[in-house]
């Protein structure tokens, strides 16, 4: 079983790897950035905030 601070540790390295995140180009992902009025670099901006 996975506890918090595993959690945490694996959050973490993701966040590390923050400038390596890249969205699909498929066309729905495309799609919502337009409507949204952002770039993708918004967007991942936005989750790594969360």
């Amino acid at each position: 079983m996975t506890n918090v601070d595993d959690i945490k540790i694996i959050i973490k390295d993701i966040q590390n790897r923050r400038e390596r995140w890249r969205l699909s180009t498929r066309h729905k992902n495309l799609l919502t950035l337009s409507r949204l009025g952002i770039d993708q670099d918004v967007a991942l901006d936005m989750i790594y905030n969360l």
